[in-house]
């Protein structure tokens, strides 16, 4: 049996919830000065790729994370020179791809 992963207080949990790349939530706010990061968490059966591809690029220092089917993937450090604003991302899967946004606040 799996051993659930547990957060640290500063990441934030979005789950991948199917094949075409759902989102729970569709938005998340982090927080750049407390070091807030994101983990993403697949679906059991889906792999998916995050991609911060948009012209305003990733706020974080790699655009591109990997999740396997029933793994997580957690983002690096905010980048020092993120503006504090809305990044579009997308959450490629199997069968789709959605957009979904996260905050950056200062």
């Amino acid at each position: 049996m799996a051993t659930a992963r547990v957060l640290t207080d500063r990441e934030r949990p979005v789950r991948i919830l199917d094949a075409t790349g759902n989102v729970d939530p569709p938005i998340i706010t982090i927080s750049k000065s407390a070091g807030e990061s994101i983990t993403w968490f697949a679906h059991p059966k889906h792999s998916a790729t995050i991609r911060f591809d948009s012209a305003d690029g990733s706020p974080f220092q790699r655009p591109t994370f990997s999740v396997q089917a029933g793994g997580h993937a957690t983002s690096d450090d905010i980048r020092p020179e993120a503006e504090p604003k809305e990044y579009s991302y997308n959450v490629v899967s199997e069968n789709g791809v959605n957009d979904p946004k996260v905050i950056i606040r200062p």
